[in-house]
Order: structure tokens, then sequence, then C-alpha cells
């Protein structure tokens, strides 16, 4: 795979609304103990896909971090931290994101330079000044010397190795296609910063929206509702962060409810078949005109009652903390006349 950094989810990667992407990686949670890692408590936000929670207390409070500490990285390496991080550099948006909601911008050395567009980014303003990766090079993150690199499991292993010869701890995370993913995966990076307890307040707030949007909509009509790409034709299907977004938003994924799993594309007839009462486009990029206008279309219920939410990018496609605003975004184009919470 190309070393180019990636930003993303797999939506993102699908879709291929904005500059190509790579999935950002999940990880499986792991606590901090004093030379190992081993599982911790997951956070108890549903994952749409098995329809389950865990049995987390949310009132828990986490373990404090002590270094040295070592965790294993879903590439299965081992990975040792000395003391508590300074100088991190990020190989993703979706960790950027997330360490700008667990540590100070000072303690950031590099980010990727999807962090400053405001169509893939939430964290415009706050980047500001931190120097940006253009792609997975180990010449340029040597340079800012970080005493933490993360990066994900498709990234070069080549550019790891280098890396990882230069002694630096280089945590890798591996794919997720879940709110939940998204949680453990924060709580992860928390206890490599030695800020578990930021971490669980961000996951809470998470959940705390999460749950104030279902009340918000229960007892509402549950409509299907199809995300839709029309540059390319693909759509989200089960087992996708979307999925997740549009399930936890009150509604049913379309896709997901034909059998569709992931992201491919499908074709008009099939859109036809699937007819779905609201359909979700890209804010921004005419996809809303161009559905509206396309006669093999015009038999779909989303179409025929002009019911297409356009949502931002950057919520939509989300990787970190602020994938529940797609919830949000989703939520209020589906029930207008429902006080969302934010």
């Amino acid at each position: 795979m190309s070393t180019e950094i990636t930003n993303s989810n797999s939506s993102l990667q699908a879709r291929k609304r904005l500059a190509p992407f790579a999935v950002l990686a999940a990880a499986a949670l792991l606590a901090a103990v004093a030379g190992c890692g081993t599982p911790a408590s997951s956070p108890s936000i549903q994952t749409n896909q098995t329809n389950s929670t865990s049995s987390t207390n949310s009132t828990t409070t986490p373990a404090q971090v002590s270094y040295p500490l070592t965790l294993t990285d879903d590439n299965k390496s081992a990975v040792t931290i000395a003391k508590k991080p300074q100088h991190i550099a990020s190989a993703t948006l979706g960790t950027d994101e997330i360490l700008s909601g667990l540590v100070g911008k000072k303690n950031v050395s590099m980010v990727t330079q999807y962090a400053t567009d405001p169509q893939q980014s939430n964290i415009t303003d706050w980047v500001q000044g931190v120097p940006q990766l253009q792609k997975a090079n180990a010449e340029q993150i040597l340079a800012v010397n970080p005493d933490l690199v993360l990066v994900a499991t498709y990234t070069e292993p080549g550019v790891v190795d280098q890396m990882r010869q230069a002694n630096l701890p280089v945590y890798e995370f591996a794919n997720f296609d879940s709110i939940a993913s998204i949680a453990k995966h924060i709580q992860v990076v928390g206890q490599l910063v030695g800020e578990p307890t930021k971490a669980k307040a961000m996951v809470d707030s998470m959940e705390t929206t999460l749950q104030k949007i279902k009340t918000a909509v229960n007892g509402q009509k549950q409509m299907s509702v199809l995300d839709y790409n029309p540059a390319y034709g693909s759509v989200a299907g089960k087992n996708t962060t979307t999925d997740d977004q549009i399930t936890h938003a009150g509604a049913i994924n379309a896709a997901a409810a034909a059998g569709i799993n992931g992201w491919p594309t499908v074709t008009k007839e099939q859109i036809v078949s699937m007819n779905p009462d609201v359909m979700i486009v890209a804010q921004g990029g005419g996809d809303k005109d161009k559905l509206l206008a396309d006669p093999a279309l015009q038999t779909v219920n989303a179409i025929k009652n002009k019911k297409i939410i356009e949502v931002k990018p950057a919520d939509l496609s989300s990787v970190s903390q602020f994938v529940v605003r797609g919830v949000v975004d989703i939520a209020k184009g589906l029930y207008p006349n429902v006080t969302i919470p934010q």
C-alpha cells in the first residue's frame, strides 16, 4: 500500500468524496499496567452491528497510567513508552482529532496535512502552527524528535521499521467500523499519552449525546436511509461507521437491510429496489441536485419527496470523538421538528 498518510474511516476510502484515503485504525482496548498491556473495560456505547453493549460500569474511574508502559498494538508488536509523551507525532487524522481532546497543543509535534482541511477535519483551528506530515515519511517524522508515533497497520512496514530502528515507540492501530470501536480507540490513545481520565470523559460525553438523541427521537417514524455517493455509486452497508451513525440517529440503513456489507458500488436499479425514504449525501458537492435530477431514480421515495440530507463530510467521515456529530446531523435532517441535542 502507498505510504501516503490516511486520515479517516472506510467511508471516505470507499466514497472518494474528498482525497483518496484509507481506513484509520481501531484498537482493541488495552489497559496499562507496569511493564505490560492487558485488556481493560470497554466503553458501554452500543455497537449496532451486534446490538449488544459491553458490561462496563460508566462510573468506574480508570486506573492511572505509570511509566515505563508497555502495550501490545494491533500489529501484535510490543510498544514501550519510557515516560509520559511530550512530543507526539500523529500520522492519521483520527488520532490528530483525538489528541486535540487529550493533550495540549504543545505536546503534539506533528499532525497530518488533512487536519487543516475543513472539509475533512474538525480541528482546523487547533492545529494551526503544528508541523504537517505530507505522507508517512520516516525522515520527516524523525525530524521533529517525537517520543511517541501513532500510525496505522496499513502504513508501509519499512517506514515503521525505520522509526523503530531509531528506538521510537510506534503504535499501530487496526481497522474499525463502529462507534464502539472508536470509543475503544480513544481509550487506547488515552492510555498511551497518560490521560485515561480525559479519555473516559470523552467517551462518556459521546455516550451521553447518543442517549439523548435516542430519547429525543423515540416514538418518531423510523425511516429507511441510504448513504450514497453519486460520483462513484458507492453506498454504506453493514459493518461501516455510517451504518452505526444512521442507526443511532433512529433510522434503518437501507443498504444494510438489503444485505449489503461495507462500501460497494451499486446500480441505479438496486437503489430503486431499496427505495429509501431518505438519502444522505456529502454537503457542498452538488450531489443533492444531481440525485433529484436523475431520471433513473424518480420512482424512489427519497427523490419523489425531496428527502435528501446533506451532511458535513468531516462529521460523517470522522473516526474520532466527532463521529457523534454525524449522528446529530443525520437526526436533525430526519426529524426537523424534534429538538436534537448537540
